[in-house]
This record gives structure tokens, C-alpha cells and sequence, in this order.
């Protein structure tokens, strides 16, 4: 443990656990309160600890709504421990930028960390040594990762099989491997028409909910968002981009466009949208942003 005082000694540190995991899947949760049993036991068990709060998150560690976490965050400024106890440096937070951030805040506060997967603390000063080298590996983990997908993506290409990816689209069915326009292909078009005709995506909204057209997931009304990303996206002309968004960064998980590179499959599949009429809208959109 991280406080290693002598059994004589009468200085109490009151201590608060902070457990997350991944998902809301079943398992992910079973591990999620054998996190909160196992330290909280621990806890208990040392004759110079006390357990104040156990506060934990249940969602993706990519996201910066971790209610426990911030809820801890506002606990430490109001001085109600002196220790957190985290299962593991990954645990704690997303990146390593961010686990330096709070680290330095909590110890402004006179606040300890204690890792117990690395059997460090924040007080050590070979923890940076060790993050360092953490986030090295799994930099290069995720390097190793990314090239095994780009070598499948390349090698089932080369096999005339398809990497669409888990995302829908409108318009269009996935038939063994390839994009297919499906019965309701006329949503696309009409929406590619009404465009060309009023010149705004507030109005194509309108007339769509009017007619009762349902969005891609039945929802009654089209976000104008989803409007202007139908209305840009090449995919209704036949043609596919793979790796359309930038990797993120390891250090800040935010996108890396040193690192990006897109790929562009000409007459990929069936068009639903003419190429004249898909330029025509983006020069008629061109203008409407610059107007």
C-alpha cells in the first residue's frame, strides 16, 4: 500500500477508491464491483486507512463525462481525503496528458495517487519513467493493431470482399459485401432534388417532415446536419472512402493528421446520385456558406 507508516503511528489518511471499466457489458460489470469489494476491502484491512467514498464510472474512458471522476475531482477540492487508490494508470485517465494534468491538480491539493497495478505512487518520482514507457507500448500496440486491420482490409480487397464498416446508410442495403440501393432509394434523390430547388437545408427539413419521410433510424425529423452530410457524401455516387476520419493520437486522443491518409474507391457500388447533380449541389452549397 502507499502510506507506509509504522504500526505506533496515530496519523490517520482517509482514503477513497476510484474503479472504472470500459463497457456496460455484463462482465464489465462484475468487474466493476469486485473493483469496489477488493479495495474497499483493503482499505478496511489497513490499521492507518479509512475509507471515506468509493466513486466509479461505467463508461468508455474516451469520453470526458465520467460523473464518479468529476465527482472525486470536487471531493479532493474540498479537502474530504487525503489518498485515492486507482486499480491501474489506465484506469485513471484516457491519455497520458490528462493523467499529468490531474495528477499535478491533486497534488496542489496535497492529494497521493496510489497505482496498485504498478505498485506506484504519485509521490514516486519514477512515475513518469513509467508512463512513459507505458504509453510507449501501447503506442506501439496500437500501431501494430492499426497496420494488422490496414494489411485485412488490403488482403480482402485483393479477395473482391468489402470492409463496409458497422455504419448504415440511407438508401442503401448491405448485400453480401456490397452496397445495394434498397426500396427507399427515392429518399436520397428527393432530398438531392429539393435542395437543387429551394437552395436550403432548413427548408428541405421542412418539406421532409411534412411528408412524414423517416430518417435512417425513424426518427420523424432530419437534423439539417444530417441533411448537409447526405448532401457531401460521395458514397451516393458509387464511390467509397475508407479511413475518412484522422487516427487519434496516442498521447492526446485527438485526431493525428500527420498520420491521416484516406483512400478514395472509384464505382465502388451502384450510384443512387449522378455525378453532374452531386457537383452541382456542392458548388450550390459552396456558395450558399460563403453567401
Amino acid at each position: 500500500m502507499p502510506v507506509t507508516k509504522s504500526q505506533n503511528t496515530k496519523e490517520i489518511y482517509r482514503a477513497a477508491v476510484y474503479a472504472r471499466v470500459s463497457t456496460l457489458q455484463e462482465e464489465q460489470e462484475d468487474s466493476f464491483e469486485n473493483q469496489k469489494e477488493y479495495y474497499s476491502t483493503l482499505i478496511n484491512l489497513q490499521n492507518n486507512l479509512i475509507l471515506t467514498e468509493v466513486y466509479g464510472d461505467r463508461y468508455s474512458g474516451t469520453s470526458d463525462k465520467r460523473e464518479g471522476f468529476l465527482n472525486m475531482l470536487h471531493d479532493a477540492k474540498q479537502g474530504k481525503f487525503d489518498l485515492i487508490i486507482v486499480k491501474s494508470i489506465s484506469r485513471f485517465a484516457r491519455n497520458i496528458i490528462d493523467c499529468q494534468k490531474y495528477l499535478h491538480y491533486l497534488k496542489s491539493l496535497n492529494i497521493t495517487v496510489y497505482f496498485d497495478q504498478e505498485k506506484i505512487s504519485s509521490k514516486d518520482q519514477r512515475l513518469e519513467f513509467v508512463m512513459g514507457v507505458l504509453s510507449l507500448c501501447a503506442e506501439q500496440e496500437s500501431r501494430s493493431i492499426s497496420d494488422n486491420i490496414k494489411w485485412s482490409y488490403r488482403r480482402k480487397e485483393k479477395e473482391g470482399i468489402r470492409h463496409l464498416g458497422n455504419n448504415r446508410i440511407l438508401d442503401y442495403d448491405e448485400i453480401n459485401g456490397i452496397l445495394c440501393p434498397n426500396e427507399k432509394s427515392y429518399i436520397v434523390k428527393m432530398i438531392y432534388d429539393l435542395y437543387l430547388e429551394h437552395k436550403s437545408l432548413v427548408k428541405v427539413q421542412n418539406i421532409l417532415h411534412k411528408r412524414s419521410i423517416p430518417t435512417l433510424r425513424n426518427k420523424e425529423t432530419f437534423g439539417t446536419k444530417t441533411i448537409w452530410n447526405i448532401l457531401t457524401n460521395p458514397i451516393y455516387t458509387g464511390d467509397r472512402i475508407l479511413q475518412k476520419k484522422a487516427p487519434k493520437d496516442f498521447y492526446t486522443r485527438k485526431p493525428s493528421l500527420d498520420k491521416w491518409q484516406s483512400y478514395l474507391i472509384k464505382n465502388d457500388h451502384e450510384p443512387i446520385i449522378d455525378r453532374y447533380t452531386f457537383e452541382e449541389v456542392q458548388n450550390l452549397l459552396h456558395r450558399n456558406t460563403l453567401g
